[in-house]
């Protein structure tokens, strides 16, 4: 018999930003829970909750949690006794500090399968302006990034661009309130039927972000861009790095976001120059 591993799947986000309806609409699919234990621990409680009569029918044993604290000193391998769960599903407050749900002492058999983020569209500009450091602690430690309640009247690469700044990993999806899911948006913010593409300074970001993820589509472009150079660690690497200093948090998380560059010329390091380049996908 083999050892017994029990996947959790984290839903993280803000009150409101849709984590009980995507928690409900995972234990409604049969494929899914197929009638096995599930352990589902709510840290929040929102406009929805869980009906007993509900969890009941699902197999699902619910616990709740109202402080930070009470869910820090759990004790999760009596829960783990007490309802031998073949999956945990944990429904975390937005509010609290994101490390908190990676942190506390799980049983050994309790593995992270998925973190997901979940966005409500409609406030996350709100809460990105507002609420900053927060919001960039819950995507730095996520897998999957849902925006919700999205429209087209919203802008899709600043909110890819919001949660790359913070995660390069994160897969960002888009989810419309007829249901629709757009998981393929790679579409580019620049006009690449021309023959350079001027990277504005408050594009290079949007830019950086595009590039990285789909670099294929820049694959023998010629870019132009005021941007810093700085020489490589190595200096008998041939080559050099060029970019800028982007806050992808708050001011004191301000990280430097370069591009490899084949050149041998000189410059003076860390200085400025309006670059003309062509990409090489790798």
């Amino acid at each position: 018999m083999g050892k017994r591993e029990v996947p959790i799947f984290l839903f993280n986000g803000f009150l409101e930003s849709g984590k009980t309806t995507m928690v409900r609409r995972m234990l409604e699919n049969p494929e899914l829970t197929n009638g096995q234990k599930i352990l589902l621990l709510v840290c929040e409680t929102g406009m929805e909750e869980y009906d007993a009569a509900w969890c009941e029918k699902k197999n699902v044993s619910l616990v709740e949690f109202e402080e930070e604290q009470d869910y820090m000193h759990a004790d999760f391998a009596d829960l783990d006794k007490r309802f031998a769960p073949a999956c945990v599903i944990v429904e975390f407050n937005g509010m609290w500090n994101p490390e908190t749900m990676l942190t506390v002492s799980y049983p050994k058999c309790w593995l992270i399968a998925q973190i997901m983020t979940l966005c409500n569209s409609e406030t996350f500009t709100n809460y990105y302006t507002n609420m900053r450091q927060l919001t960039a602690g819950q995507m730095k430690l996520t897998d999957l990034v849902v925006y919700n309640r999205f429209s087209d009247s919203y802008d899709k690469f600043a909110f890819r661009s919001a949660a790359k700044a913070q995660n390069m990993r994160a897969q960002v999806i888009f989810e419309y309130p007829d249901g629709i899911i757009d998981a393929e948006f790679d579409a580019s913010p620049f006009d690449l039927s021309k023959n350079i593409i001027e990277i504005k300074e408050e594009d290079f970001p949007t830019w950086y972000f595009d590039v990285m993820d789909h670099a294929e589509k820049y694959d023998g472009k010629i870019i132009k861009t005021l941007c810093r150079v700085a020489h490589l660690s190595d200096p008998q690497q041939k080559g050099f790095v060029m970019g800028r200093h982007v806050m992808t948090c708050c001011e004191n998380d301000i990280q430097f976001m370069g591009v490899y560059c084949i050149n041998d010329m000189n410059f003076e390091d860390e200085s400025w120059m309006l670059l003309t380049g062509k990409v090489q996908a790798a």
